[in-house]
């Protein structure tokens, strides 16, 4: 298990239609419930398991491991990141699923683990039916285009972001993103190109769809 590099990770909000075909999934809570019920056996399955009904599925997971919260110190999410940084040293890319929809609550703290320094050295996307969201590098930026996703936005996280986007739909140089208003939001892909983005400050990276 040490030299898994890449590990998807299954949260209680709303599940999404699709699945990554990889074969390396801890579910959190009700995450692991849907998991199961999708044919995928978590390697681990952690949380406070206040919604997990280990009762019905206790007989399909005999290779499974179990690590129960203990307190409400840290969320759900949060918790399973640090089961993820002590037991599987090597792991680089995180991908979240069940990150958004439903509370609110949920929903803004998954956000800001994204920029939560502990975790700086991991590559953490949350990824819903319409969204892919990640936090961008300092400096230059290559972003893939993806067609699937028609629109890319970009969200301060700090005070004083300034950007410049190349190769995009609507391409802006030296551009400072604003905290209380968005005013960097909903642009696109144009025609096959990458967009470079170069940022004096990590932001916030959204690819959307309808």
């Amino acid at each position: 298990m040490n030299e898994i590099l890449e590990i998807n990770v299954m949260l209680g909000g709303l599940k999404p239609t699709f699945l990554p075909e990889k074969d390396v999934w801890i579910g959190v809570d009700s995450g692991a419930e849907f998991l199961i019920d999708n044919n995928i056996q978590p390697i681990l399955i952690c949380g406070d398991l206040d919604s997990f009904d280990y009762a019905t599925y206790k007989k399909i997971l005999k290779n499974t491991r179990i690590i129960k919260k203990e307190n409400q110190d840290l969320t759900d999410a949060e918790f399973s990141l640090n089961i993820i940084i002590k037991n599987f040293s090597k792991v680089k890319k995180i991908n979240i699923f069940g990150a958004t929809g439903r509370r609110l609550d949920h929903f803004f703290g998954n956000i800001l683990l994204l920029n939560n320094s502990k975790y700086e050295h991991l590559e953490i996307t949350l990824y819903d039916n319409n969204n892919i969201i990640f936090v961008s590098k300092l400096g230059v930026n290559k972003l893939t285009n993806n067609k699937e996703y028609k629109y890319i936005s970009f969200v301060p996280i700090f005070e004083n972001t300034v950007i410049s986007i190349h190769n995009a739909k609507y391409s802006v140089e030296n551009f400072k993103l604003t905290l209380d208003r968005a005013n960097a939001t909903s642009n696109e892909f144009f025609e096959d190109s990458n967009i470079i983005l170069n940022t004096n400050k990590k932001c916030l990276i959204i690819y959307s769809k309808d």
